[in-house]
């Protein structure tokens, strides 16, 4: 199993997560993944109101 991931933080109200994204950081390394297709994307759901989502209506 491979782990490399870029975590990417997203608030649980939000209706575009791909683009609204709290932060983002790497875990492990390039160098101790086992995986060509690395780093893996993954999505942590953090609970509260989206700003962006808010302001745009």
């Amino acid at each position: 199993m491979c782990n490399f991931f870029q975590n990417f933080y997203i608030y649980s109200t939000c209706s575009n997560p791909a683009a609204h994204f709290l932060r983002t950081e790497m875990e492990g390394t390039k160098d101790n993944s086992t995986c060509k297709d690395s780093p893996h994307d993954r999505f942590i759901v953090v609970v509260g109101k989206c700003v962006l989502c808010s302001t745009a209506r």
